[in-house]
């Protein structure tokens, strides 16, 4: 089942939404400079959660820019949420540099990623399928691509809380589930989680209706302290229906 295990939300750095990091330009020449901003958000992700290793605070209250949040976490006016129905629409945009998962020897697999999320409130996963959702995989496209426009979505329910959360994870889909089914069976860990981040979405819900699009640096690995490539995808809230106060 998708999912952080018992302790790994403490073990990874919460990241922001950031648009002036985030921007990009829409030449596809730009790819070597994506690829290098690539290296570096994962570089700066996993630095960040090694800091919160070396000073024993957990690496949740560690953000993206190396600050630590003031009070644990930042707070989240999440009044839309409270009092309307409210979804988080999940885009996948693009993958780089992923970790490579499933290597069969000397065959060349390409991976079929795709992008799965849990809600976190409070520091805690929402249980419930409401809270959880992945996209389609894109079938064998590699470790690094585009993913068609719009074409690979997911969307959570956002419960009230003072702290929502996602909890992001790239996986890597089997072509055959029967394989992938025994694959699991046989192995000590997930064979086919290629890395975890997890991203503080109150801008996004202060601006319902808006696409905000975000780069993620993964992490895998004892402590979530391998770059394990990154991820980047567009958040929306939606608004569905108002609630009798």
């Amino acid at each position: 089942t998708m999912g952080p295990e018992a302790g790994a939300l403490a073990a990874l750095p919460v990241q922001w939404v950031c648009a002036s990091r985030d921007e990009e330009a829409a030449s596809a020449s730009d790819a070597e400079r994506r690829a290098a901003k690539a290296g570096r958000i994962g570089k700066q992700v996993a630095r960040n959660a090694a800091l919160a290793a070396l000073f024993s605070v957990p690496g949740i209250v560690v953000g993206a820019t190396g600050a630590v949040a003031r009070g644990g976490a930042r707070a989240v006016r999440s009044e839309i949420v409270a009092r309307q129905a409210a979804r988080c629409v999940v885009t996948a945009i693009r993958v780089d540099r992923l970790f490579r998962v499933n290597d069969w020897g000397s065959q060349d697999r390409p991976m079929s990623p795709l992008v799965a999320v849990r809600v976190v409130v409070d520091g805690d996963v929402v249980a419930g399928p409401l809270f959880s959702a992945q996209t389609p995989s894109l079938y064998r496209a590699g470790d690094t691509v585009v993913f068609p426009l719009d074409k690979h979505r997911c969307s959570v329910a956002l419960p009230p809380g003072e702290d929502v959360r996602l909890y992001v994870e790239v996986r890597d889909e089997p072509e055959l589930r029967l394989v992938g089914a025994l694959r699991k069976a046989t192995a000590s860990d997930d064979p086919f989680f290629v890395g975890a981040a997890v991203v503080a979405i109150d801008d996004v819900i202060q601006t319902p209706g808006v696409q905000t699009d975000v780069n993620l640096g993964l992490l895998r690995g004892p402590g979530f302290t391998q770059d394990a490539g990154l991820v980047r995808i567009g958040l929306e809230v939606r608004i569905l229906s108002t609630c009798n106060s």
